[in-house]
Order: structure tokens, then sequence, then C-alpha cells
């Protein structure tokens, strides 16, 4: 008892410590009175980028934001070490946590979904595409070998994803099921190569699908207009691929390394 109380008023000292130091910024200068308390906040928060914002109720642009006194991320994980006892004890004395384990099968759920409505797509743009005709252009040709390529490996990546994961899903609900939490464990680290395997099948079929799309676009508006057309779907393409490879970055970082 007397270790848990002493645990109590650390935990509340560090959070009073924090909330004193976010009052005192709220109440700094550089916070414009006319803004919200939230957007004052968000500047805190965003102190480590020391990056230019924008203020929408204010003129002035706050070049450099004071680097706050307590890094909120590390305090939040400091005072979330509690966490740790209760994934040994789930880890070793058991049962699982069937809540948890529900979210982490729910997202094994998710990519096979998307990949089994790309594949819907794919087949409708592979019905979709014609044969150019014997007296057509070579270039057109290649275009559409090309183009067939493509499409042949993204359904069978969008294929490798959707049984990779349904079969993931389905034999971890099993163990689940019939109370096999051990050999559920067991199998969920096994596996976790071949879940690997099927995320960069996904990314690789959407990113084999936009190419394949871009020279179809290119195909149906000939000229210079199906050229522009394709060199803006690509662009459009590589911009929605570096957003997602930054997030997936951002996610390495703080969940699967931190």
């Amino acid at each position: 008892m007397a270790a848990q109380k002493a645990l109590r008023r650390v935990a509340a000292l560090l959070l009073v410590a924090m909330s004193s130091t976010q009052f005192v910024q709220l109440l700094s200068p550089r916070a414009h009175a006319s803004c919200p308390l939230g957007e004052a906040f968000s500047a805190g928060m965003n102190s480590q980028s020391q990056k230019p914002m924008n203020r929408s109720c204010g003129v002035k642009r706050v070049k450099k934001v004071p680097r706050m006194a307590f890094d909120n991320l590390s305090l939040k994980k400091l005072l979330h070490l509690g966490r740790w006892p209760m994934i040994w004890k789930e880890k070793w004395i058991g049962p699982a946590n069937l809540d948890r384990a529900g979210l982490r099968l729910s997202g094994q759920d998710t990519y096979a979904l998307v990949a089994a409505v790309l594949l819907q797509v794919l087949v409708g743009l592979y019905g979709a595409t014609s044969q150019p005709e014997d007296n057509t252009s070579s270039m057109h040709k290649r275009l559409f070998e090309i183009q067939m390529l493509l499409l042949m490996i993204s359904i069978n990546c969008g294929t490798y994803t959707m049984v990779t994961f349904l079969l993931n899903k389905i034999y971890s609900s099993t163990a689940l099921g019939m109370y096999k939490d051990v050999d559920y464990a067991v199998f969920f680290n096994e596996t976790a190569r071949h879940r690997v395997h099927a995320f960069w099948s996904l990314i690789t079929c959407m990113i084999t699908f936009m190419l394949s799309f871009s020279l179809n676009v290119m195909q149906r508006m000939k000229g210079k207009r199906g050229i522009v057309a394709a060199v803006l779907a690509v662009s459009v393409g590589s911009i929605m691929v570096y957003d997602w490879t930054s997030i997936m970055l951002l996610a390495d970082k703080l969940i699967f390394k931190a």
C-alpha cells in the first residue's frame, strides 16, 4: 500500500509539472491574445519541428517556438510503464486479452478487404482494355504489353495479400476460440514474415495498378492529350506514394521501434 501511494504521488507531481509548463507557455507573449487556447497549445506541441506556423486569427508569423521544458511524448511513455507488467502477465500467465487480440485481427481484415476491392477494380480494368489491332503502330502494341504485364503483377500481388491475411485471420481466430492462447501467440509470431510480404505485396499492387491505369488513359486519349494525361496521372500517383512512405516511416519510428 505504501509503495502504491508513493507511485501515485510521483505521478501526480509529474502531471502538475507538465500542466504548469503548458500553462506558462500559454501565457507567454508569443501567444496571441485573440487566438484560442487550443491553437497556442498546438504551437507548443509542434515546437520540436521549429518550422514557421501560420495562425488563422493573427497576422504575425511565428518563426521560432520555444522548446517545452518537458517532452510530452517521453513523459507519457514514462507514465505508461504499467503496461509492461500487464504484457508480461498476459504472455507468461495468461489468458490472452481478447480485446487487444481482436484489434490486431481486425487490421488483417482491413488489409484483406482492401486487396479484394482492388482485385475487383483490376479485373474490370483488364476487361476494359482492348487489344490493339494488327494495323496499329508498334509503340501502341508495346504499351499494351506493358499494361498487361503491370496488370498481371498487380492481380497476383493483390491475390497473395488477400489470401495471406485471410488465412492468418481464420487460424488466429480459431486458436483463440479453442482456448489455445499459447498456440495463437506462437502462430502469430511465426507468420510475421508472411504478413510483411503480404503488406509489401499490397503496396506493389497499388503502384502497378496506378501505372497500368496511366497507360490505359494514354491509349484512350490519343495524341498529346493522352501523354499529358498519363504524365499527370503518374505525377499524382508519385505524390500519393510519397505520402504513403511518410506514413509508413512515421509508424515504423513511433510504433514498431518505440
